[in-house]
């Protein structure tokens, strides 16, 4: 097992956690080289098996912590941006321009220029107005830019499922097929010589768990790259984006959501495993490959830009129990030195497992896990099965790789330092903020 206990103390990939730990100050988050070598093997697995590999271009807005995107570079991993912060933070990181798609709404004439001064791999565009500011800056360098479009294919969401947003009827992101602003792009193109279009861009929404979004989208996709074609467009590159949910991380559903607020118990689940979702996915791909193929387009590149099923898993965060709270009625609360209003607030929206890091052999009882703010929002988990806590006891909050660094803040104190464990031993890759670094860029009201 990657994750277990031995002689009561927990272990990663054979790594004592406690001892890995200690001295360390909480929260602190933890990387394991080795569940991220996993991981990327685990989700090109499917693909593979199916003939139809795929080249990763890691979502950095999901974690864009410099140490971490280096380690996905080794093992073959290219990155998408979505802002100008993301492009510089990865060309200071060496990624080549090939390595680099470019993607986002309303990308700025600085950008752009950024972009054809380096062609990157694709800049995708997503609306008229972004389309207007790249064909003027070309026109104005008269330099090559490897073009792509996004295409909303418009599906329905469930009336409950939170997770079918960027592709639903209702996004403003991309452009709708075989719409007037689509076929009007196409003709521009085309009178741009510094244009290249190079294929076609989607992305469907975050925490997908089912398969059948991306084989409906796949399917509209085929009328767009058969129509462009037509209008004598060689399409070479796909880019299916990511959206792919976490099995062991799920994001609730509204219902479920408003079932917790009202029973105080983590809502029921039904985790669905990657490995079906994806195998799922990849033959959806083939299939549209294959046909596309007869129709007279071959393409040459399959992307995708996976973010939380990919650095989800394979970083933890370590807490310190602060105080322990029990009521009359018998309820039981741990005051944790993180919550949802300072690691994340994804904490009230999605399942994570939390394991002491010493167990000992008697009974366990469940918790509720509250940050060290004074409100309930602060939320870790409603219902954490534990041995029975003091204070100064440590927690493991697992599958914290997916938007928790993105998403810290400093309303709690510093932000949490970054170990990075492997077969060598523990690293630190970013070490905790301090307090003076917090205050340093204000101009006014220090001495």
């Amino acid at each position: 097992m990657t994750m277990e206990y031995r002689q009561g103390e927990l272990e990663w990939y054979g790594q004592n956690l406690s001892r890995m730990t200690s001295g360390l100050e909480t929260p602190l988050y933890v990387i394991s080289r080795q569940a991220l070598q996993r991981s990327v093997r685990d989700f090109l697995g499917p693909f593979e098996e199916s003939a139809q590999p795929v080249k990763i271009h890691y979502s950095v807005k999901t974690n864009p912590v410099p140490g971490f995107l280096r380690l996905l570079e080794q093992e073959g991993v290219g990155v998408e941006v979505i802002s100008e912060y993301e492009l510089d933070l990865v060309e200071s990181l060496g990624f080549p321009p090939q390595e680099i798609i470019v993607n986002g709404p309303s990308k700025s004439i600085k950008t752009l220029r950024r972009v054809i001064q380096k062609p990157v791999k694709m800049v995708t565009i997503e609306s008229e107005g972004e389309f207007s500011r790249l064909n003027a800056v070309s026109r104005e360098a008269g330099m090559p830019v490897n073009v792509g479009l996004r295409i909303c294919p418009e599906l329905q969401s469930g009336r409950w499922d939170p997770t079918l947003n960027s592709g639903s009827k209702h996004s403003p992101y991309g452009f709708v097929p075989n719409s007037r602003e689509l076929w009007e792009i196409l003709a521009e193109i085309k009178k741009n010589r510094s244009l290249r279009l190079v294929g076609f861009h989607l992305h469907l929404g975050s925490g997908i768990k089912d398969s059948r979004p991306y084989k409906k989208a796949f399917s509209i996709l085929e009328k767009v790259v058969t129509a462009a074609r037509l209008r004598g467009f060689q399409t070479h590159l796909l880019d299916i984006g990511g959206g792919f949910g976490t099995p062991s991380s799920p994001v609730y559903s509204f219902p479920q959501l408003a079932m917790a607020a009202v029973c105080k118990k983590p809502p029921p689940l039904r985790e669905v495993g990657r490995r079906p979702l994806l195998s799922e996915v990849a033959q959806g791909l083939a299939r549209l490959i294959s046909r596309l193929k007869r129709s007279g387009v071959v393409i040459k590149e399959v992307v995708t830009e996976p973010g939380r099923i990919i650095s989800g898993p394979v970083q933890i965060v370590i807490l310190t129990v602060l105080d322990v709270i029990e009521r009359k009625k018998g309820e039981r609360f741990l005051i944790c030195d993180g919550g949802a209003m300072s690691l994340s607030p994804l904490l009230l929206t999605e399942f994570h497992r939390i394991l002491p890091l010493s167990a000992n052999g008697g009974k366990w009882i469940e918790y509720t896990l509250l940050g060290n703010l004074p409100s309930q929002l602060d939320k870790l988990s409603l219902a954490a099965v534990l041995p029975r806590a003091a204070p100064g006891d440590r927690l493991a909050l697992l599958d914290a790789g997916a938007y928790f660094v993105s998403f810290n803040n400093n309303f709690a104190g510093p932000r949490p330092g970054i170990l990075l464990i492997d077969e060598e031993g523990p690293k630190l890759i970013r070490r905790r903020e301090t307090f003076q670094e917090v205050f340093q860029r204000d101009l006014m009201g220090r001495n």
